[in-house]
């Protein structure tokens, strides 16, 4: 009996430890996304890493991946992206409308990299985010759209998802001469009614994301 009870203290201290050692190597980080624009937000994903990850990079050309967030508003695999980089990811099931925010809790490292993804709606192609944001205490970013490239931007509703356009998301044949990421050059009026830049154009900064350590 005597061993019994002393084996079950010792279970339980190791157990204490192995909680304390992980609550002491990690934290948790509340992300708020502010949509500064009129432009609705498909549902974001957001990502943490223990060291730089890039998704994209302006001048290059976009991987399939970001093609099916860009045209789609998928964001599945960049999730495996960052999952198979040994990174943490959440994707939130709503999108953000002009003028709101989405705000999300999850559980990082100390030494933390954040990225972020979402397509902007009524678009062909558009897209917003960050990544290899480093965390301390509080930081506040803004970022800008971008064209993956992969797709023209004819601004017709069949090549449009979402609710403004219902039309076609990601496809994996790609219209676009210029096939590279580069700054979005916005909405020209040039397509179908609904997508009036009138309604629907913007400029940059189109997104503000706080990000900061909260107790759990």
């Amino acid at each position: 009996m005597k061993k019994i009870v002393i084996c079950a203290v010792i279970a339980m201290v190791a157990a204490m430890s192995i909680s304390s050692i992980a609550s002491a190597t990690t934290r948790t980080i509340e992300v708020t996304i502010h949509n500064l624009s009129k432009l609705i937000l498909t549902p974001p994903f957001i990502a943490a890493t223990r060291h730089s990850v890039a998704y994209f990079r302006k001048g290059s050309t976009a991987s399939e991946a970001l093609e099916m967030l860009a045209e789609g508003g998928d964001t599945g695999a960049l999730k495996a992206f960052y999952e198979d980089n040994g990174g943490r990811v959440v994707a939130l099931s709503d999108a953000i409308p002009p003028g709101g925010s989405a705000t999300v809790r999850m559980e990082v490292w100390h030494r933390t990299f954040l990225a972020l993804g979402t397509m902007l709606l009524p678009t062909n192609d558009a897209f917003t985010g960050m990544q290899r944001v480093r965390v301390w205490h509080k930081k506040v970013v803004s970022a800008g759209s971008f064209d993956s490239g992969t797709e023209l931007n004819d601004e017709l509703c069949a090549n449009i998802p979402g609710p403004v356009c219902g039309g076609e998301g990601f496809n994996a044949d790609r219209s676009d001469t210029i096939d590279i990421v580069h700054p979005h050059p916005t909405l020209h009026g040039q397509g179908d009614e609904r997508v009036n830049p009138v309604l629907y154009d913007w400029s940059d900064p189109v997104i503000r994301v706080t990000m900061r350590f909260v107790h759990p």
